[in-house]
């Protein structure tokens, strides 16, 4: 985080956390928000059943991060 803040890094690509899912852990969250950072989901497999359980973890991830900070 101080390599993209200070102009050493010009941006940064990643796709492993130190915990997960990656919104629960406060410098995690801040990477993930930064402009010059590109967050992917980190790729355990790439049969059918492995994508298709990967890409269910993430949406339930996401609509949870959602409804955690949108309540209704």
């Amino acid at each position: 985080m101080n390599a993209l803040r200070e102009g050493k890094l010009n941006g940064a690509a990643l796709d492993v956390y130190e915990q997960q899912p990656p919104f629960e852990n406060k410098v995690s969250n801040k990477l993930i928000g930064d402009e010059k950072v590109i967050a992917t989901p980190h790729s355990i497999g790439q049969t059918i059943e492995a994508v298709e359980e990967k890409g269910g973890g993430v949406i339930k991830i996401i609509r949870d991060f959602i409804e955690r900070n949108n309540p209704n």
